[in-house]
């Protein structure tokens, strides 16, 4: 071998200072770093259990969320509706308002006019009278005396109330 130029000696140390330097990088070197290495493995493995719990935390409490506005959706909605119910309610409740009104402002006003048209009838009645006195004074003053001239008018009054009112009114009508 030593023709070849290796030296056993020197491959005999080699091999123990290999075998030395390999225990004391395994002692101080690669235990450390195998254990830092699990340390970092479970601490990973811990962090990745961490995360999906708060994963599933995160979906418990977006369920929950939707939950919670879904019930605000709903709530919203009655709310809505029994606001458009009390809006239709008021509505109806002011137009009903101003059908009285308006019934009240027709029976007044029919009222008015009963009463204008009584008025009236009463005064074409009291002209027609008149009327009638002037005219019947003017025929009958020559021949009457004044005794037999109110009956007369009398009973001439009477007529044109029941007869002549009854035709006024319908004439009015």
């Amino acid at each position: 071998m030593e023709q070849l130029g290796l030296n056993i000696h020197n491959i005999i140390v080699q091999i123990f200072g290999f075998l030395v330097v390999f225990l004391i990088l395994r002692k101080f070197l690669f235990i450390p770093l195998r254990k830092i290495s699990e340390d970092r493995s479970r601490e990973i493995a811990s962090q990745l259990s961490a995360i999906e719990a708060q994963r599933q935390e995160v979906e418990a409490l977006k369920k929950d969320l939707e939950a919670r506005l879904q019930v605000i959706n709903e709530e919203r909605k009655e709310i809505l509706a029994k606001e458009r119910e009390k809006a239709l309610q008021s509505a109806q409740e002011l137009l009903d308002e101003a059908r009285r009104e308006a019934e009240r402002i027709r029976e007044k006003a029919k009222k008015d006019m009963e009463l204008e048209r009584e008025k009236m009838l009463l005064s074409m009645r009291e002209m027609i009278a008149e009327l009638v006195v002037t005219a019947t004074e003017k025929a009958i003053r020559s021949t009457l005396d004044e005794a037999k001239q109110r009956e007369l008018l009398s009973k001439l009054i009477e007529e044109i109330e029941n007869e002549g009112g009854t035709q006024i009114r319908k004439g009015i009508s």
